[in-house]
Formats: structure tokens, sequence, C-alpha cells
């Protein structure tokens, strides 16, 4: 109190000394200050906390609206009632908020509408909690129901299982197997219809029950009409269980009905309670800015009140006596210019300039100034929090892709975030843009121009916009419009309005989505989907795509014609009875039904396989699983009539073994041939032997018959008593001669047998050895002496010494034999001689070159281009077979590992050129007479 009256002591001291009028002015101006003074004190202690209550009230509000969210996504009671206790706290704090503030206002409207808005959002949430906990309860029944359903009926399905597995080691009747794996399906089919029932509503999810039934009913037909016996009392008992179950009032298919109406209700009660919410909060929000509105009045009539009062002192001043001009001066320095200070600052702050307050001694007036300072810097943190809120809000509505305006009444553009300007491809700003000219409507001529590439005029006025946003604001539906853009094209787009009040106007809050890429998307699946049908229809091959659950996605005709079946009879069926119809029609339903199982049942399973129709036709059954985004999501079947194939193939298969049966006698005619030709081959050497060990022997024979004769006579004048000396010596000296005579032409004879016992040797057999070149050749060819020496012809070889080989000598005693043999058959004219050559020299690569020339008549190109096939002569019936050559021909290139090639031209002779290598190839078996090849080149 001490300081409120230094200021009136300072104008008692002042006016005292002034006339009546001035101390009349003074209590006047006293009396303008303590009006002033309690006009603060109002301002301060009323209006700044009801403020602050309006805006607390109005963030709990939000927190209770954007709370109920939690209550619905509970997953059990537990968090149901802690997420019900948080908003019933929140309620509470509410309600203690709007109590707080009823005896700050003076018209209770504005509260009474709130506690109304309140009073519905609480009535939601009891009912959402209510609704909530019914799902909750009804789900833990359904799962723990289900458990116990699916438990009895996995252990009805082993039982049947076992059952059918020792039903197939004894001997039971084809009726009672049927029965057994019939309930077997059944089981199944209940089993599918319980698992889909956690998925189902509506009316899909009386379909599942009603199969449930149907197969439970099934399985206890199939077992009751079975011999009774005693383990049958388990798998029936089990079915009492389930039938007692399924007709309980709180039965699985009642619980899982009951999940989802409440979950229905609560979804709906959560929309219901965040459209009260969102009143609440709008509402709360219009409570605080209309405080905050009438709190800056109460400040500007308090500003005009200080006003008006230092106008008053002053009218006053300038009336009083010229003794007070001092006092007035005083007063003026020391009260009216603080006063006129703190009313030009208040002013300022009221028009939203930032203006200093300064500071003033510790009296009232610097009371008044402390006090102006803190509502100063209360508002100015009020007002960077609300921008800064308006700067996230505006941040967040310009990131979001989507473009958002808010337009009046009459569609002019009052706000747009940067999304919708780039939506619509304007520059200089939508703000004061008639949205008419950006957007049309689906019965406006510029929505039916969208995709014909005609250009629409941007100016185009468009009178039923604003109409038609006042109807989408209420139907609160997308509406398909088209953004016009100033160059003249246009955007297919969708467009939501709702309607706002702000500042007693009504605006609407627009939102424009961008559907250019959706309409593509979709008529490119559009395309793909006809394009996938018709090739589907198009192919021969019957085709058909289902999911996890059996069910069809998708198939063509070609897949239940080839089965006999319409697609139309088997489309809709579930799987299983589409299974039993198209399993009727094949030659073995068990076994058809059985592979379906066993593919369904592993889904990575790639299959393939063959199917009998009772009619006799085969068909090629294939399926594979395909994958969504890595994950299997069905599974492709392909079915393929292969009746006329198998048919062909089996025509082909026994025209084929005709074929190969015709082509082995002939293999068997040619090995005969070869043989022959080698046996004649042998009987040439035979010949050839006999002649050439006839000189020797013939020698030898003459040599021993000498020595005999010489012998008896010697013995018998030893006998007499006749020899002499001379007789004996010239006997000694004949003895002699005839046993060199006959050791050389006996050693003569033994190296001819033993050669020629070798080249038959290896001519007959196939043995591996080492052997050398110029020797063994010299000895083949000694042995075609007698032949040569029948011919006019004249042979000449040259060999170099020391070339070593390993192979097969027979093949090459052969192929010099049949060379040198065809030569004097095919290249000479009777009566005319000729020459035949046979060299050989090393060459690069350890390999060996034999060349068999002759200057005979030659070939011509197309007897030289066949000279290697079988069975070809050009003296046919003149003793030629054919085979030489060829024989030749597979000698060289599969037993020696080589090549052989002919050089010939008509009158020019012929060249054979053998390159064998030194080391002929290991032969997987010994080789024999070859089968014929292809000639060379």
């Amino acid at each position: 109190m001490a300081r409120r009256f230094s200021v009136r002591v300072r104008l008692l001291v002042g006016f005292g000394c002034a006339a009546l009028f001035a101390v009349g002015a003074s209590t006047m101006g006293l009396s303008a200050f303590g009006t002033v003074e309690q006009a603060q004190r109002v301002l301060l202690a009323e209006w700044l906390p009801t403020v602050e209550m309006a805006q607390t009230l109005a963030h709990q509000t939000q927190a209770v609206a954007a709370a109920a969210p939690q209550l619905m996504v509970a997953d059990s009671s537990a968090e149901r009632r802690s997420a019900a206790e948080r908003l019933t706290t929140q309620l509470t704090i509410l309600d203690s908020h709007l109590d707080a503030l009823r005896p700050r206002l003076g018209d209770p409207a504005f509260l009474d509408t709130l506690e109304s808005q309140r009073l519905d959002m609480a009535d939601a949430l009891m009912a959402l909690d209510q609704w909530v906990e019914a799902r909750i309860t009804s789900g833990q029944a359904l799962a723990a129901r289900a458990f116990k359903t699916r438990t009895i009926l996995e252990d009805l399905r082993d039982w049947l299982d076992t059952w059918h597995s020792n039903a197939n080691r004894v001997e039971t009747s084809s009726r009672m197997n049927q029965a057994i794996e019939n309930a077997t399906l059944a089981a199944v089919t209940a089993q599918a219809a319980l698992a889909e029932l956690s998925s189902t509503q509506g009316i899909r999810m009386r379909e599942v029950e009603g199969t449930y039934r149907s197969a439970l009913t099934t399985i206890e037909r199939l077992l009751t009409g079975l011999p009774w016996r005693e383990d049958l009392r388990v798998p029936l008992d089990m079915l009492a269980t389930l039938a007692e179950d399924s007709i309980r009032p709180d039965n699985i298919f009642a619980l899982r009905a009951q999940q989802v109406e409440a979950t229905r209700r609560a979804k709906a009660l959560l929309v219901a309670y965040a459209q009260y919410a969102n009143r609440l909060v709008y509402s709360a929000n219009a409570l605080a800015d209309d405080i905050t509105q009438r709190m800056h009045t109460v400040s500007e009539d308090l500003t005009g009140e200080l006003r008006e009062s230092g106008l008053a002192l002053m009218a006053i001043a300038g009336f009083s006596i010229l003794g007070a001009l001092l006092l007035g001066l005083f007063v003026d320095h020391t009260i009216s210019s603080r006063l006129d200070t703190l009313r030009k600052a208040m002013s300022a702050h009221a028009s939203g300039v930032q203006a200093p307050i300064p500071d003033f001694p510790d009296d009232e007036i610097g009371s008044m100034a402390e006090a102006l300072k803190v509502f100063v810097a209360t508002i100015t943190n009020r007002e960077k929090a609300l921008q800064a809120s308006e700067d996230h809000l505006r941040a967040v509505i310009d990131a979001v892709p989507e473009g958002i305006l808010t337009v009046d009444p009459d569609g002019i553009v009052q706000s747009a975030s940067r999304s919708s300007e780039r939506l619509i491809a304007i520059d200089r700003g939508l703000v004061g843009f008639p949205l008419a000219r950006a957007i049309g409507f689906p019965d406006t001529p510029a929505n039916r121009d969208v995709g014909s590439g005609k250009a629409i005029d941007p100016d185009a006025p468009s009178p039923a916009t604003p109409a038609q946003l006042s109807d989408a604001a209420r139907s609160k539906r997308a509406v398909t419009v088209t953004l016009r853009r100033p160059d003249g094209s246009v955007v297919p787009a969708e467009m939501t309005v709702d309607g706002i009040i702000r500042d007693d106007r009504r605006l609407y809050v627009v939102t424009l989505r961008d559907t250019s890429e959706r309409r593509r998307t979709e008529a490119e699946r559009e395309r793909f989907l006809a394009l996938l049908g018709a090739a589907q229809e198009a192919t021969a091959d019957g085709l058909m795509v289902s999911d996890l659950r059996g069910s069809i996605i998708s198939t063509n005709r070609k897949f239940f014609q080839i089965f006999g079946h319409s697609a139309e009879a088997l489309s809709a069926l579930p799987q299983i009875e589409r299974v039993r119809r198209i399993a009727a029609s094949t030659a073995d339903p068990k076994g058809f039904k059985d592979r379906i199982w066993q593919v369904d049942a592993d889904r990575d399973l790639v299959a393939f396989d063959l199917v009998r129709m009772a009619d006799g036709r085969q068909l090629e059954r294939y399926s594979a699983p395909f994958r969504i985004a890595g994950e299997i999501a069905g599974r492709v079947w392909s079915v393929r009539d292969i009746t006329e194939r198998e048919r062909s193939r089996a025509e082909l298969t026994r025209a084929k073994e005709a074929a190969e049966q015709a082509l082995q006698d002939l293999r068997n005619a040619q090995r005969n041939l070869v043989e022959a030709e080698k046996m004649a081959a042998l009987g040439q050497l035979v010949a050839g032997v006999a002649h050439e060990i006839n000189t020797p022997l013939g020698i030898t024979v003459t040599a021993a018959s000498h020595i005999a004769d010489e012998s008896r006579t010697i013995q018998a004048l030893f006998e007499k008593g006749e020899m002499r000396k001379s007789r004996l010596q010239d006997y000694l000296r004949g003895v002699n001669e005839a046993s060199d005579l006959l050791l050389s032409n006996a050693f003569r004879a033994a190296e001819l047998i033993q050669g020629f016992k070798q080249v038959a040797v290896d001519q007959t057999s196939d043995e591996r050895r080492c052997y050398d070149l110029a020797h063994y050749a010299h000895e083949v060819l000694v042995s075609l002496g007698p032949r040569l020496r029948k011919s006019p012809h004249s042979l000449t070889s040259d060999f170099p010494p020391d070339i070593a080989m390993d192979g097969y000598p027979g093949a090459l005693s052969q192929i010099l034999t049949n060379l040198v043999l065809n030569a004097l058959t095919h290249a000479f004219d009777a009566d005319v001689a000729g020459e035949l050559r046979v060299v050989a020299r090393a060459v690069p690569g350890d390999q060996v070159e034999l060349s068999i020339s002759d200057n005979g008549q030659g070939m011509t190109p197309e007897v030289r281009e066949q000279a290697f096939e079988p069975f070809f002569t050009t003296r046919r019936g003149q003793g030629g077979s054919g085979l030489g050559l060829h024989i030749v021909y597979n000698l060289v290139t599969r037993t020696l590992g080589g090549k052989v090639t002919v050089d010939s031209a008509p009158g020019a002779g012929t060249t054979f050129t053998v390159t064998i290598p030194r080391v002929a190839p290991t032969l997987a078996a010994p080789p024999k007479a070859l089968p014929p090849s292809p000639p060379p080149g």
C-alpha cells in the first residue's frame, strides 16, 4: 500500500496549492486512475486465466479424441480396461476444465453445447467399450471352442487314417474301404471349413457352417452304416461330442457371428465417437478463439479509457489557474507521460506492432508497466506457439501428395497447398483463383474430353461448380473430376469436399488426387487380363489357376472339356465336389483323388503324371505352384490330351522295331560278308604260303632222299667189306653238301612258315602288340607274292627302318592286303603291265603315313566319292564284293585312330594315303568286323 500512496501524496501536495477547481480536477483524475486500475485487475486476474483455461480445454479435447483408437485395438480385457480407464481419466480432466471455466463465462450457452457434445462422446465411448469387451469375450470363447473342435477332428482323422491303413493290410470289403475313404474325405472337409471360419462372415459363414454340419452328418452316416465293431465306439463318441457342441447356443458359428457383429458395432461406434470428438474439438477451439477475441476487446477498451482519462486531465489542466502550470507540468512528467507511454505501447501491441515497454520507478505506474509486460509476453508467446503450429500444419499439408485447398461458397480459392499448385500447374498461385476454371465435373464438357486430345479453354466458365461443391460436401464421397491446366491439357482426378465454419463464414476444404497413374494401371491390368484370357482360350491345353484353398482363380473352357465336363457346371463347385466329379470320369478315381490331395498337401511340389480316362483316352497332367511377391499364392494346373500322340508313338515304335530288326539283319549279313572276305584273304594267304614253301621243302626232300640213298649204299659196302677210303670220302663230302643244302632250305621253310603264321594270326585275331613297321609290312607283302607273280604287274616298297609301332598289326595287315588286292582288281586293264608302289614315312605328331599308289586307269569323281561306301563296287559280278575299301576305312578310322584319303582322276592312277599314330588308341572292346560307316569328308 505504501507504493500506491506515493503518487497520491504528490498529487495532494500539488493540488493543495491549487484552487478548488484544481482539487476537483485531481479528484476526477484519481477516480479515472482507479477505474483503469480496476480494469487492469480484471484483465490480469480474470481474462488472462480464462484464455489459458480455454486453450487447455481445447488441448484436452484433442487428447480425448486421439485416445479412442487405443481402446478399439485392444486384444484382451486387461488392455481394454487400461485404455478405458485412460479415456475415463481424460474425460474427468475435461469435466474439471469445463467446471472451472463455467463461472468465468457470463453466457453458459457455449459451455452447454460443449457439455452436450461431451456427453454424446461419453455415451459413444461407453457403448464402444461394451462392444469391444463383447468382441474380446466372444473371440476368446471362439478360440477355445475352435481349439477343442479342431483337436477332436484331428483325433477323428487320425483314427480314420489308422483304420484305413489296417483295412488295407487285412482283406476287407470294397464297401467298407469306400466308406472309410469317404469318411476321411468328409473329415478333411470339416477341417477345411473350420480353418476357413476365422476369416469368413455373412453369407459365406452360413455356407461354411452348412459344409461343416453336412460333413459331420456324412461321417456319422458312413460309420453307423458299417458292421458294428467295438472300436467304432471311439469315433462315434467323438462325433457325438462334435454334434453336441455344434447345437449349443455358444457354438463356434454363433461365437463367430457374435465376434463379427461386435467388431462391426465397435467400428461404427468408433466412427461416431470420432465425429463427436471432432465436433467437441472444433467447439473447444472456437471457444478459445472467442475468449481470446473478447480479451483483445477488453484490452482495447482499457486502452480507450486510458486515452479518454488523459484527454480529460489535459483539458482540466488547461482551464486551471496559471499557478497550477508547474503542477501540471510535474504531473505530466511524472504521471501522464508514463501513462501515455503505456497507452501507446498497449495500442501498438493491440495493433500487432512490437513496441518496447519502458521501465518506471517502483510505484503504481511501474506496477502497471510490469503487469503489461507480463501480459504482452504471455500474448507474444501464445501467438508464437500459434504461428509455429500453423507453420507445422502448413508444412504437413504441403508435404501431402494430394492437393488441399480451401474455397469460399462462391468457388474462389482462399488457400492452397503446393501439391495443389503442382497438380493444376499454375505458377502465380491459386489464392483468389476461381476453382471452376481449374476443375471439370462429370457432367461438364471438360470431363467428356478427357483422353480425346482436344485442347480445353482454361477460361471457359463452369457456373455449376459452387453448387456441385456443396453437393459433394453433403455426400461425403469422392467425386471423379478433371483438372484443367492453363496449357489446355486435362488430368483425371478425384475430389473430396468437406464443409467447415471459420470466422462465421462457411468454407469448403477440397482435396484433389491425381488418378492418371491409377487409370493407366487399371487399363494395363484390364488389357493384360484380356490377353491372358485370350491366350488361355487359344491354347490347345486345358489351363486352370487355383488359390491355396482350391478355389478357381481363372480357367479356360478346354480344361473341363478335356475331362468331359462343361466349365459352367464345375467352376462354381467346391474343390472336393469338383474333384469327385472329374475323378468319376477317369479309369482310376481313387488314384486321381489321392494324387490331387497329395499335390495340395505339398505346396512346393511340381507334379507331372499321366491320367487314363474311362473312355480310353490318355491325358498329361502338370501342376506347379505360382508365387506373388515371393510367397506361394496358389497352383497352376495344365492338362493335354495325348491319345493321338500316344497312338502315333506306338505305331512309330512298332515301325522303329521293324526297322531296327531289318538293320540288324543287314548288319548280320554285312558281318558275314566281311568274315567271308577275311576268309577269302586268308585262303589267298594259304595258297601263297603253299607255293612259297614248295621250293625249299622240295629241295629238302631231295637232299634227304640223296643222303638216305648214299647211306644205304655205304652200309651195303661196309657189310660186304668192300668199303674203300675214297668211297667213304666221297660219301662224307656228299653228305656234308646235302646236309648244308638240307639245313639251309629247312631254315628257309621255317622262316617262311613263321612269317606266314604271324600274318595269318594277325589277320584272324585282334591282339595288340608292339612290332617293327618295315619288317611286318615286308612279311605281309611277301604273303601276296603268289598273287603278284600270277599277274604282269610289279610291286615296289620303301619302308624306313626302326619305325616301332604299338597297336593292332592284324588291322594293318588287312589294310595293306585289301589296298593291294583292290589295285590288282580295279586299277589295270587286262594284259596291261602296271606298277604298284607302297611307301611309308614318319610325319610330325608321332604319326606314320602309308602311301599305296598305282599308275592304273584311275577313278571318276562319282566313283571316288563312293569308294568307301559298303557294297559299292565297279566289278559287280566279276569278283568284287564292295566291302574291301569299306573295311579299310573302318580299320583306319576306328581301330587304328587314323584317317584315309584317296586321290585319283581318270587316266592318272590312284593314290591311297593312310595316316595312323604310332600308338593306336585303346579300344573299349576288342575290335570286330566293324559296321558300315559314312564315307569321309
